[in-house]
């Protein structure tokens, strides 16, 4: 199968230090799955932080499906902002800087 001319031109850009950071935090959650092993978290991490292009980064991925599918296909309840939190847990509280109304809890907090 033959690459793209969008996907060679992605693969030769310089990959910054928060792409590196990205691809390190995909590879401990895949590690957290059970995806990868120590031995392999170790050791790709090493090759990302000396990564110097987004095809070096890409190529210690090509094996591991991507975070923000799984999340959304098994129902974890995750984002890769956080775990989600229930309705429940946030209605009727104020929203940041705004003051209570009294209405979360009776009283003006």
């Amino acid at each position: 199968m033959e690459r793209e001319p969008g996907d060679q031109r992605r693969a030769s850009l310089r990959a910054s230090d928060a792409d590196r950071e990205q691809l390190v935090e995909t590879l401990r959650q895949h590690h957290a799955d059970g995806r990868l092993t120590l031995e392999e978290l170790t050791e790709r991490t090493g090759r990302a932080y000396t990564a110097r292009t987004l095809g070096d980064l890409d190529a210690l991925a090509t094996d591991l499906p991507p975070i923000h599918q799984l999340a959304g296909a098994q129902g974890t309840g995750t984002t890769p902002a956080g775990p989600a939190r229930p309705p429940a847990a946030t209605a009727g509280r104020p929203r940041p800087g705004r003051p209570c109304s009294g209405r979360c809890c009776g009283t003006a907090c």
